[in-house]
């Protein structure tokens, strides 16, 4: 009640421009809002000059800007998850060189496009390490014709084994299990939580390896629809201490913030910019 009370007051009192100095993005469950810092009244009045800024080396640790990307990532994949069945899928060696993981993992996500060419799917991967260095991966898998589990556990643990030329891992490489569907919610804040805590650190970094590659990545990602609204500075502000009441969003963003955000939130907010 106290957010649609706010949302009824800022509609009252709000004024509507002509010349939008931004656009409110909303996709999947990841609701963002951005402003032109060149159109801003904090911003610097001459147009702002983009530079193509080449792609760094990758890190050792998981940086904080992949991090953010991750959990947007995520966000923007929760309605999809909710549809279809899930898979939570751990995939681990006894030693095996750095180099030659990612190189199993490319096999891997080849063997499971043929495995599934009849199927629709898509997955989120995640590296870690151990504490002893060696390498392992979570991956949350979506079928949207499910497959019994045993199927799932006896070909992912065969083929897994094949791949690293281990057979020992045909036994214990690998975990497969269903996600119940009242638990998807649980199995965002798992992978939001490997990005946002301070917790078991060691997993996110590579140690004295000379190269660790991505530490994240979605395969087959669906096409989800997005919404583009465009809204003045002054609705981006009243938006931002709105929903700052219910979502942890920093009071000192001037240009853009982002949230998690439900379908019944978006629509109440569209309300508000009407």
């Amino acid at each position: 009640m106290g957010l649609k009370r706010d949302l009824v007051q800022d509609t009252d009192s709000r004024t509507t421009t002509s010349n939008p100095a931004g656009k409110l993005i909303f996709q999947g469950a990841l609701l963002q809002a951005k402003i032109d810092p060149a159109k801003s009244r904090f911003g610097a009045r001459k147009p702002i000059r983009r530079r193509h800024v080449k792609r760094g080396p990758v890190r050792l640790t998981w940086s904080r800007q992949s991090r953010v990307y991750f959990i947007k990532t995520v966000l923007r994949l929760l309605p999809a998850l909710r549809v279809g069945t899930n898979y939570s899928i751990t995939l681990t060696y006894r030693e095996r060189e750095l180099s030659a993981c990612k190189r199993d993992l490319h096999t891997f996500q080849m063997r499971l496009r043929r495995f599934l060419k009849q199927n629709e799917w898509f997955a989120i991967w995640k590296m870690e390490f151990q504490r002893r260095g060696v390498v392992h991966y979570h991956l949350v898998l979506n079928l949207q014709c499910p497959l019994p589990v045993q199927e799932m556990r006896s070909y992912i643990s065969r083929f897994w084994s094949e791949i690293v030329q281990d057979p020992q891992l045909a036994i214990t490489g690998t975990r497969v299990d269903l996600v119940p569907m009242e638990t998807v919610q649980q199995v965002m804040v798992y992978l939001i939580g490997h990005a946002t805590s301070s917790r078991k650190q060691y997993q996110n970094h590579a140690g004295s390896v000379e190269w660790a590659g991505r530490w994240w990545g979605v395969w087959n990602k669906p096409n989800l629809p997005i919404s583009e609204i465009p809204i003045s500075e002054k609705e981006m502000h009243r938006l931002k201490r709105i929903l700052a009441k219910i979502r942890p969003i920093s009071q000192n963003a001037l240009f853009s913030f982002w949230t998690y955000c439900d379908d019944n939130l978006f629509h109440n907010l569209l309300t508000f910019l009407r």
